[in-house]
């Protein structure tokens, strides 16, 4: 029997859940708790994934952020003309809906700038359910994403949304990915501490399971059965962009082959092919990128690296919010170099293969990147398995759901 016998739960992620980035795993380890808290979790996405079991999916279309001013502002003016405009937007049927969220007793919303869905799943169920948001980061402590002036634009765009959204009184509460980020948004924003919850990122049991027989969990997938050997690569796994840092990385990259030689070559895990496609430009010619590995293969081929680096930059919400993939690096057991962020500084404190350099600096990279291949370069990978669990985050999910069900 679940937890809330007789409820059952809406996750809102309107994300293309097949791409592995931070999103889409913080979205699907949520709703893979849900699924043990409620009798059905109600998936409202514009993909589905095969990671998530025992979820009926409802798809969601034309989801764009040109469409989030509009509704958000219509269902405080014109609630009943912006029901039909989203009906209408996201090509979904209203009978449909209302049968589906007949037994919901919550909606659990990622991202502040999707809130208006749950308030528009309200209006059509004509009943009161509180709605959750997951706040993956901040406006705030971002910068756009380049210097275009339609990323510039957006970029202000939403840091009045978020001023206003986060104080919208149809939120019952809020999650967030840690206790320091939990402290910035009660502070900056003023919201009442009781109903911020810090609920970990997560890494699942498979995925630790993985780990401890690498070879037989890459020998299981014929593409990856020879990316067990990476010896004198420097291996990052994220998304590549300014914002993560990545531009940091190659010019650290440069600096340790002028050094060490063209024998260090770059490693890079990537989300999505996209990304690769704009960059390759920047990057030596022997880089070797490997696309959307599933999660429980990122430790292993990180094990085969020599060095790992998290470039993430200070002054940003990496201050507060450790990225997943942080936790990925961990199990690994390889030697880790970082920017000395709150963060990272935290997450780490009892890693023994760690090196923290000053941060947005990428010359100081480069030298924690020699230094790394110095002392550990030769070490076996031992499996470092503290990290969050599926139990951490259903005990943390539990309080949030017991706090606005009034349980």
């Amino acid at each position: 029997m679940s937890v809330f016998h007789g409820y059952d739960i809406a996750v809102v992620a309107p994300f293309n859940l097949s791409i592995r980035d931070g999103t889409s795993i913080r979205v699907i380890n949520i709703a893979r708790v849900a699924t043990s808290l409620f009798d059905r979790v109600i998936l409202f996405s514009n993909s589905n994934t095969n990671e998530l079991s025992n979820v009926i999916y409802i798809r969601l279309y034309n989801i764009a952020f040109r469409y989030h001013y509009i509704a958000t502002l219509g269902t405080r003016i014109e609630p009943k003309l912006i029901s039909k405009f989203v009906l209408r937007m996201l090509r979904i049927d209203a009978e449909e809906i209302e049968k589906a969220l007949e037994k919901v007793g919550v909606i659990h919303v990622h991202w502040l700038v999707f809130s208006y869905l749950g308030k528009f799943l309200n209006m059509l169920t004509r009943r009161h359910i509180p709605v959750v948001v997951d706040l993956h980061g901040s406006y705030k402590l971002q910068t756009a994403p380049t210097n275009s002036l339609k990323d510039i634009l957006g970029h202000i765009m939403g840091l009045m949304y978020e001023r206003i959204g986060i104080k919208d009184k149809a939120i019952a509460a809020f999650t967030v990915p840690s206790f320091a980020f939990k402290t910035f948004i009660q502070r900056f924003y003023k919201v009442a501490p009781e109903s911020v919850f810090a609920v970990p990122d997560i890494v699942e049991q498979e995925v630790i399971n993985a780990v401890k027989r690498c070879e037989e969990t890459l020998a299981a997938f014929r593409d990856y059965k020879d990316c067990c050997d990476f010896y004198g690569y420097v291996a990052y796994a994220g998304s590549l962009t300014k914002f993560h840092g990545f531009f940091d990385l190659v010019k650290a990259i440069r600096i340790v082959r002028r050094r060490l030689g063209d024998s260090v070559r770059l490693l890079l895990i990537v989300p999505e092919a996209r990304q690769v496609m704009r960059l390759k430009s920047l990057l030596p010619e022997d880089t070797k990128i490997l696309v959307s590995l599933p999660r429980r293969l990122v430790p292993c081929v990180l094990r085969g690296a020599s060095v790992l680096v998290l470039p993430h930059p200070a002054g940003t919400q990496f201050d507060y919010i450790p990225s997943n993939k942080i936790y990925d690096y961990m199990l690994s057991g390889r030697p880790i170099v970082a920017y000395r962020t709150m963060a990272a500084v935290e997450t780490l404190k009892k890693y023994p293969y760690k090196i923290f350099v000053k941060p947005n600096h990428p010359e100081a990279l480069a030298e924690g990147v020699i230094k790394a291949f110095e002392l550990w370069r030769d070490i076996k990978p031992q499996v470092v398995d503290d990290v969050p669990t599926l139990d951490d985050a259903k005990k943390a999910l539990e309080r949030v759901y017991r706090y606005v069900l009034k349980w």
